[in-house]
């Protein structure tokens, strides 16, 4: 058997929490889409919306799986500040952070990387609250080809039974 636990949320309030990911800049350049090298740095925006009607006196973290450690994306100052409702107060009621990935070997031969995160934080004293999770895929600009260029020598006018070194 597991241990159990109750929690109560006050009639009328529900929690939630959405959350954007987006491709800020490669490299520092915020027109560029894709990576091409070993130790590119993507730089992501995360914006973190509190979509339920009741506000959160608690940190949010945003958590990626590309990304070590959760990223603090609303401090709430010990509970004396307060992240209010996206429907109540537009301006406070989102809150946007930004980390970096660079770009490894393993990201170079897949051509790609594709990342997740979510959002979480705690409503009133012990209810979790965790947003739906939100990927981004950037593509590499590698080119995973080989070329061959062959010359002969002499170039030309070689006869039957000449030698010709390629």
């Amino acid at each position: 058997t597991s241990n159990t636990d109750d929690f109560t949320i006050p009639q009328g309030a529900t929690p939630g929490l959405s959350i954007e990911k987006s491709l800020v800049s490669v490299n520092g350049n915020t027109s560029a889409t894709a990576f091409a090298n070993v130790n590119d740095v993507l730089q992501y925006s995360y914006t973190v919306r509190n979509t339920g009607n009741a506000a959160y006196a608690a940190n949010v973290f945003v958590w990626d799986d590309k990304i070590p450690g959760g990223l603090l994306c609303f401090d709430s100052q010990g509970g004396t500040q307060s992240f209010p409702p996206y429907a109540v107060d537009p301006v406070n009621g989102e809150v946007t952070c930004f980390s970096d990935y660079q770009i490894v070997q393993a990201d170079v031969e897949a051509n790609q990387i594709t990342n997740t995160a979510y959002a979480t934080s705690t409503y009133g004293t012990s209810t979790p609250v965790t947003s739906l999770p939100d990927s981004v895929t950037v593509l590499g600009t590698a080119d995973n080809s080989l070329g061959v260029v062959k010359t002969a020598d002499p170039v030309s006018g070689a006869g039957v039974g000449d030698t010709i070194t390629y």
